[in-house]
């Protein structure tokens, strides 16, 4: 009869790929994340093991194996003690995030400042998940399209069990063209990762008022004329010398 030494089921997380469950050598790596540990006591043939969904924090790749407790391998268990179970975990539907707001200005100093609101699975871990807040600033520089950057600002925890949260007005500034609202979630290994971001100009973003001009006519230096008409934002050029021709625009 086989003498097993005393085993433990472990749970760990792997990362975004099946292959970083494994190093070179084809052995778990020795970086993974191990999440829950459990004592095997005896093989039987079947056994059912119930995981909590919050260990299963972030997106990517999980793997089961089974470990001696001294660590050292018996090389005739080495196939029993291979990782033999993977399993694959992907951001929750439920993860909905909205800033209540069109633009941060105008914002009232003395009202409930800028609201977000926001849903989660219940599994999350209470007072762990938080919005952050960073600001878009363009660079000061001559360029057809001026890059930007992103600064932090400030964050609040998320409180289980509540779905919206405000920002106090006096934490926007002008000069920057944009605000940038992240949903993070923190797993129960302490790592963090970004699950929705939603963004709004700092200032309201006014529309053209679309210019109607019917039959405008001007006489041209070489004694045509040009009929310019415009409807719903919609024109054409007629120039007329000595035959006339349309271009629209």
């Amino acid at each position: 009869m086989l003498d097993l030494p005393e085993l433990w089921l472990e749970l760990f997380y792997c990362g975004k790929s099946a292959d970083s469950c494994r190093d070179g050598n084809g052995s778990v790596h020795s970086k993974a994340q191990v999440l829950y540990t459990e004592q095997v006591r005896g093989l039987r043939p079947t056994r059912e093991i119930q995981f909590r969904c919050d260990l299963f924090g972030l997106a990517g790749f999980y793997a089961l194996r089974l470990k001696p407790r001294d660590g050292l391998i018996d090389p005739s268990l080495a196939p029993l003690l291979e990782p033999r179970a993977m399993l694959q975990a992907d951001w929750s539907k439920k993860y909905v995030f909205t800033v209540h707001t069109r633009s941060i200005f105008p914002c009232d100093p003395h009202g409930a400042g800028i609201r977000v609101l926001f849903q989660y699975p219940s599994c999350i871990l209470n007072e762990s998940d938080r919005v952050r807040v960073y600001a878009k600033l363009r660079a000061d520089v001559m360029a057809l399209v001026p890059p930007t950057s992103l600064h932090y600002i400030s964050e609040q925890r998320v409180i289980k069990g509540l779905h919206t949260m405000s920002f106090e007005c006096d934490l926007f500034y002008e000069k920057f063209i944009e605000y940038c609202f992240v949903y993070v979630s923190q797993a129960i290994s302490g790592a963090v990762a970004d699950i929705r971001m939603d963004c709004v100009p700092t200032l309201p973003v006014s529309v053209p008022p679309i210019r109607t001009m019917t039959g405008v006519s001007q006489e041209t230096e070489e004694g045509g004329s040009i009929l310019v008409d415009c409807n719903y934002g919609v024109c054409s050029v007629e120039f007329n010398q000595y035959r006339p021709s349309t271009v629209g625009c």
